[in-house]
Parts: structure tokens; C-alpha cells; sequence
């Protein structure tokens, strides 16, 4: 999975899939909300955060590419990942 990042350096970032599981770490940068879009455009999952670091159950979704966005204390920065 690959990150494009204007938001958060891309070294700052890091997430991994884990079980279903969606590990998010932000470095030094506090995430706000954390919201799961389908390609579709609907909203699936949205938690507010207000940490560094994020842990999101994704078990409910079907197999498919998603859209993580990131709201911050600097912005916004979307992710794209894939549930297999």
C-alpha cells in the first residue's frame, strides 16, 4: 500500500491492515476524525480520534478498495487501501 501524503510528511505516517484491523500511527501530528468512504463516495466508518495513533475494526466491511481520510490539526490527507 502505497501513501500520498500532502498533509503529513511521508515518513510521519504509517498504517498497516492486521487482522482486519487498520492500524494507523500519525508520528507527531494529532488525527481529529478518521472516516471510511466506499468508492462510491458513502460514508462507512467515522471516529473521532483527537490521538497520534488509531486502531479501526474494519470487519464489517466486503472485500474492496476504500478511501481513509484524515482530519488533523494541519488539514486533511486521504489514503486509499484495500480489504481482500
Amino acid at each position: 500500500m502505497k501513501l500520498k501524503s500532502n498533509l503529513y510528511l511521508p515518513q510521519a505516517i504509517s498504517y498497516v491492515m492486521n487482522n482486519n484491523e487498520l492500524v494507523i500511527q500519525s508520528g507527531n501530528l494529532k488525527m481529529d476524525v478518521v472516516t471510511v468512504f466506499n468508492l462510491l463516495g458513502q460514508k462507512i466508518i467515522e471516529i473521532a480520534i483527537n490521538e497520534y495513533a488509531a486502531t479501526i475494526n474494519m470487519d464489517n466491511l466486503f472485500n474492496g478498495i476504500y478511501l481513509v481520510v484524515l482530519n488533523g490539526e494541519r488539514g486533511r490527507d486521504v489514503m486509499k487501501i484495500s480489504i481482500q
